[in-house]
């Protein structure tokens, strides 16, 4: 994990570390990166960060480290898609980022804003697309299931699979305690 929390107020998820984020630094990034080398001689990292890419040049420093100092590595991240930005999913793939995993919860916009995702639905084609374009590969995930849903709503989200050509991971929506949701 490079960062804990975020800012996200999505009304179904249990947000282990809270709202407010945390960022390590990058030197404390690498030195755990560093005994993971060096005790356990891995070839990937995956980032499980609920926020991974929180301003581009931070990521454009962890990017420097992967491209000069870890040339053996390939890393991975799980990210939100209104923070991605093409020129940084290039800056990443260059530095060997090879997969990321994508929270799009929905393809209509009415279930994006009872989920309070704060993601539209053309950041999430945005985010796809330029993911394609960098040459990562990529996973993303759907809830189906909100109370708002309706036949109307799980067919734009199937729609928006095929419009974009993703297969996707669906889950039923779980109202876990603590959250808005099950509230």
């Amino acid at each position: 994990m490079s960062t804990r929390g975020c800012p996200g107020q999505c009304n179904y998820c249990m947000c282990n570390f809270g709202r407010n984020l945390r960022i390590r630094t990058i030197d404390n990034i690498f030195e755990e990166i560093e005994y993971l080398l060096e005790n356990y001689n891995i070839d990937h990292v995956h980032f499980v960060d609920d926020t991974f890419i929180t301003t581009s040049k931070r990521v454009e420093k962890l990017c420097e480290n992967f491209k000069n100092r870890y040339k053996s590595l390939t890393w991975s991240a799980n990210v939100r898609a209104d923070y991605v930005k093409k020129e940084t999913l290039k800056y990443m793939a260059d530095a060997r980022c090879i997969f990321l995993a994508y929270g799009i919860e929905s393809g209509s916009p009415a279930v994006l804003e009872y989920m309070k995702k704060g993601v539209t639905v053309s950041q999430a084609s945005n985010a796809i697309r330029w993911t394609r374009e960098a040459g990562i590969t990529m996973a993303t995930y759907f809830i189906i299931g909100m109370p708002c849903e309706t036949k109307e709503t799980v067919k734009e989200t199937v729609d928006f699979c095929k419009a974009n050509l993703v297969g996707g991971e669906f889950f039923f929506a779980t109202p876990i305690p603590g959250t808005e949701l099950y509230k």
